[in-house]
């Protein structure tokens, strides 16, 4: 796995486990993102690019800011913390419009992303989400749909590993001014909203701070709020960790091979109660006691594996 850098006035850097090495000269970068063996570069006031199979192609459009594909299609936005959403296809943009596109909210857009497990697009924005398929919007996610949501602006938003949503709460902010408020949680085959955390049951200091967010492979929700990071350890009971509690926990489990031909293990250096197989769709597929050889059909699956204490590990696996 190769890790990239796109520094605003240097270009674009790939770290191969080893060492930093320069690919591109071209300055101005703005944002990042990944569709497969594609990474994508949004640069200021120049048409994007997107680098693949070790080439640089140029695109032909110079107002995106952000940019997100899969599957080929590209959509981006004219700012780098909220903006127009636009679909490109070669040098034609197609801007989105509340006004005509029924399901589509507003312009603010402050996150955008492909869930994990389909090619929806989901967008956030002061009244929730916007959910788009095949560059088309189709449905919402708001408080007159789903149970105990905020009637506040989402600025960011993670999916976890059975696609339900852990989201940044802001009052709707006048102008640029982001001010997040609390985080939650979207459980999506109940549509409610639960597990709140805002300064009064959190170390987060939310204060003047932008708050945000990222899930690791085990399920554990990061918090970073421009001075602290934080980390919520999703368990049986989930709990705030100090960086360096979870650091030394020295916990493992392992779910190998993955990508796998239909057989797999799981290796652990903690007591193990239950282990527990979900497909994409999160339906239940397995239920067992023992970590001997398992069999999975082809798909993508989640591993839940429970220790003897209660936590839960999560692993994502391939069976092709």
């Amino acid at each position: 796995m190769n890790l990239f850098n796109l520094p605003e006035y240097t270009g674009l850097y790939l770290f191969n486990g080893f060492s930093w090495g320069l690919l591109s000269g071209l300055d101005k970068g703005l944002n990042l993102s990944t569709d497969g063996d594609t990474v994508w570069m949004a640069r200021m006031n120049q048409d994007f690019n997107y680098y693949f199979s070790g080439i640089l192609y140029s695109g032909l459009y110079s107002g995106a800011r952000r940019l997100k594909s899969k599957n080929g299609e590209i959509f981006g936005t004219d700012n780098t913390y909220m903006g127009s959403l636009k679909k490109i296809t070669g040098s034609t943009v197609y801007i989105y419009n509340p006004s005509i596109n029924t399901y589509y909210l507003d312009f603010k857009n402050y996150d955008f992303k492909f869930s994990p497990f389909s090619d929806t697009l989901f967008t956030s924005g002061d009244r929730g989400f916007s959910l788009a398929l095949n560059g088309v919007f189709v449905d919402t996610i708001t408080k007159y749909n789903t149970t105990n949501m905020p009637d506040l602006a989402i600025t960011e938003f993670e999916f976890d590993a059975l696609g339900n949503i852990w989201a940044v709460f802001s009052p709707v902010p006048t102008g640029s001014i982001v001010q997040p408020e609390k985080i939650g949680y979207l459980d999506r085959s109940t549509n409610t909203w639960s597990q709140f955390y805002d300064g009064s049951n959190s170390p987060i200091n939310f204060g003047n701070h932008r708050v945000t967010i990222e899930l690791d492979t085990n399920g554990n929700l990061w918090v970073a709020n421009g001075q602290n990071l934080h980390v919520l350890g999703i368990g049986t009971t989930p709990s705030w960790l100090g960086n360096e509690e979870l650091k030394n926990k020295g916990t493992f489990v392992n779910v190998y091979p993955n990508p796998s031909s239909g057989k797999i293990n799981i290796s652990s250096n903690v007591s193990i109660r239950e282990i527990i197989i979900y497909d994409a769709l999160g339906k239940e597929v397995l239920k067992s006691t023992s970590i001997d050889e398992i069999i999975l059909p082809k798909g993508l699956f989640i591993v839940h594996v429970v220790s003897e204490n209660g936590e839960i590990y999560r692993e994502k696996v391939v069976v092709e």
